[in-house]
């Protein structure tokens, strides 16, 4: 067998189809227009807060719910 500088070719090829992912994605891909529930949980995680202190091996945090509108 010939010697193969597989790095290269590999290295290659990967480059390629992240080029070509990259290009056909340039706008993103809008995950909550199949999945509501993701729409759901961003919107808990962008209202919530996590205390930075520890009280008794707990880390306290909490999140805006709908009625605190």
């Amino acid at each position: 067998m010939f010697y193969h500088n597989y790095d290269l070719l590999l290295t290659n090829v990967m480059k390629g189809m992240v080029y070509d992912f990259n290009y056909t994605h340039q706008n993103g891909i809008d995950l909550t227009k199949d999945h509501l529930t993701i729409k759901f949980i961003a919107g808990l995680l962008r209202q919530s807060i996590i205390t930075p202190y520890q009280v008794d091996g707990f880390i306290y945090g909490g999140f805006r719910w709908i009625s605190d509108f």
